[in-house]
C-alpha cells in the first residue's frame, strides 16, 4: 500500500504543494476502481462538481484532492488480502 501511495506522489502534485489537474484526478479514480459518482458521494459534492473537476473545467481544491487520495487509499487497503 505504502509503494503504491509512492508511486502516485509523483503523479499527485498536491503532495508537494502544487496543482492537481483533471488528468491526474480522473487516473486516481480509475486505479481506485471508483466512477465519478461514486467518489462524489463519498466526500460530499455533487455529481456535477466532480464531473467538473474531471473534464478540467473547474479547479480542484487541495481539500478534494486529498479527499479523492484518501478513498484511493481506502479502496485499496480494503482490496488487499488479509
Amino acid at each position: 500500500m505504502l509503494r503504491q501511495v509512492s508511486v502516485l506522489a509523483g503523479q499527485i502534485q498536491f503532495l508537494v504543494g502544487a496543482h492537481v489537474t483533471a488528468l491526474q484526478l480522473q487516473r486516481l479514480l480509475d486505479r481506485a476502481g471508483m466512477t465519478q459518482t461514486r467518489a462524489a458521494e463519498e466526500i460530499g459534492i455533487s455529481d456535477r462538481q466532480m464531473r467538473r473537476y474531471c473534464a478540467g473545467d473547474a479547479r480542484i481544491t487541495k481539500t478534494v484532492a486529498m479527499a479523492v487520495l484518501h478513498l484511493f487509499c481506502e479502496q485499496t487497503d480494503a482490496t488487499k488480502p488479509k
